[in-house]
This record gives C-alpha cells, structure tokens and sequence, in this order.
C-alpha cells in the first residue's frame, strides 16, 4: 500500500538576523539566546510546564523545565507543528515540504 502524508497548517517565520521581536510576537511560549553579533545565529529554547490551580481556582505555574533547544541561522524557518513543538528548517527544506497557505485555496487533502 501507498499513502501521501495529510497537509497540516503549521505556522513559521524566517529568522533573517534582525527579526527577533516579531519571532517573540510570534511565538510568545520560547526564549532566545542571542550572541549580540549582527546577523549571527540564535539558540531558542522551548519549555513545557505543570501548573496546579490554588485555593480561589486560579492556575499557577509550579515546574517548567526545559524541553528543547536548538540554535537557528539566519535564514532557517522556524515553525510550530500542530503538537506545539518547534522545529528549524533550513531554507531550502522548509521550501521543499510547505507551501504558504491561503484562506480560500483548495488543497489537496485540506483540512479546513
């Protein structure tokens, strides 16, 4: 039997050495580690945390640890998959594999 892979919408950016705060708009739940060198790598880190709820029902944050990390290129994509976690792709894999999505065009196997 053959089978095709399912299109997943994920969304991406592409660090271009400059763009760090719409990375941070971006995806607000990673860090970054910058060496403060002009057009020079990052290392993101990504973390996942337990939260428990107190006495008046409100939710606290009580571990985070981290859960990856991975240093990214000017010119690598980095995208968040439909489980939450990030990846980095170089520019010619990412372009290899996605495609940009437009509301409204039909894709084959979409799921919207």
């Amino acid at each position: 039997m053959k089978y095709i892979m399912k299109p997943v919408i994920i969304e991406a950016i592409q660090y271009d050495g400059t763009n760090l705060g719409k990375i941070s708009k971006l995806f607000p739940d990673i860090e970054y580690y910058s060496p403060a060198l002009p057009d020079s790598y990052i290392e993101i880190f990504t973390f996942s945390s337990n939260y428990t709820r107190d006495d008046d029902g409100r939710i606290e944050k009580i571990a985070s640890e981290e859960r990856g990390r991975m240093r990214v290129n000017p010119g690598d994509y980095i995208i968040k998959g439909n489980n939450g976690r990030y990846f980095s792709y170089k520019a010619d894999v990412f372009k290899s594999k996605y495609v940009e999505y437009k509301k409204g065009k039909k894709y084959a196997g979409d799921p919207c």
